[in-house]
């Protein structure tokens, strides 16, 4: 603050002194110009007034330089006083890193809803084990059953480009169901500690009693930690004719030396284009059997009549 107040006073001093100058320069002229050089009344005048321009020159130049200073002092001292809670970086308050600051973009927040998926309900049903599940437990001396992942399927853990089902760990419903060696591995893998770490070894069964040998591994995406089926799934999609909107129950179990998935399906609701087409047949049908109803007392209608005229005559 001191220093920026002496620099301010050295650059009004210098100015006092340069006007000071440039009028003894210009009385000067005026008085001898004539008479010692020998100049004409129009080279006298010249010269006054390109002293004038210099003047003001000088005048304009000191003006802009003790502005630019004070603008200066002015924001250092600004930032100086700001409250801490406004300014947490008190490192920062330099003149350099003052400008620099306002000058970074601010982070735009967008207005646009975001959009999530409807989360599944989960409901005493599912928390019950089917009778398959229990027999396949019992065939290979399974224990510790859990419902851990309930799950309508969207279009992308059935795109065989894909090749994955993707399990957030948000919506898993039990994490304890890993021991503590599968943990171990699936760690290893997302560490990369080694090439021949592949994840956990997890055996995929289903109600046909069909078996298929899949890795689980983990992975980190922006908004959340996902437990992943991968290589193999698209042979899981096929075996259990897996289809968008399929709701998909898997169920955790332990064998002596294996992990199991067991997964419960239900069929997924019919999609509205279905809805339509089964309503429009229906309508069909419904016209059809009123215009064969018509017809058919139409016709009950002539042959009465008929009869009648017999009758008559």
């Amino acid at each position: 603050m001191v220093r920026g107040d002496d620099q301010l006073n050295g650059l009004q001093g210098g100015k006092r002194a340069l006007d000071i100058l440039c009028v003894a320069t210009e009385r000067t002229v005026s008085a001898f110009a004539y008479e010692e050089i020998g100049e004409t009344s129009t080279e006298g005048d010249k010269r006054r007034e390109r002293l004038r321009r210099l003047r003001r020159l000088i005048n304009y130049s000191l003006s802009t330089t003790m502005n630019s200073s004070l603008s200066k002092r002015l924001k250092i001292d600004e930032c100086k006083n700001q409250d801490p809670e406004q300014n947490p970086n008190r490192v920062a308050s330099s003149p350099s890193l003052c400008h620099l600051e306002s000058k970074r973009p601010q982070k735009v927040v967008s207005n646009k809803p975001v959009r999530n998926r409807k989360p599944v309900i989960v409901t005493d049903e599912d928390r019950t084990p089917t009778e398959w599940l229990i027999d396949v437990m019992r065939e290979v001396n399974g224990m510790d059953a859990k419902l851990i992942f309930v799950k309508v399927l969207p279009n992308s853990d059935v795109d065989e480009l894909q090749t994955r089902l993707m399990m957030p760990w948000k919506q898993i419903l039990d994490m304890d169901f890993l021991n503590e060696e599968e943990l171990e591995k699936i760690d290893r893998h997302h560490k990369k500690i080694s090439a021949s770490d592949k994840g956990a070894d997890v055996i995929v069964v289903n109600s046909k009693g069909l078996q298929r040998k899949l890795k689980l591994k983990r992975w980190d995406m922006t908004s959340t930690s996902n437990y992943v089926l991968g290589l193999g799934w698209n042979k899981v999609v096929t075996d259990n004719i897996l289809q968008r909107g399929t709701r998909l129950r898997i169920w955790s179990f332990h064998s002596p030396y294996m992990l199991f998935f067991a997964f419960v399906l239900s069929d997924p609701d019919p999609a509205p284009t279905e809805c339509l087409n089964l309503l429009a047949k229906l309508c069909e049908e419904t016209t059809c059997l009123e215009a064969l109803q018509e017809a058919n007392r139409m016709s009950s209608l002539v042959s009465d009549t008929e009869l009648d005229l017999e009758l008559r005559l």
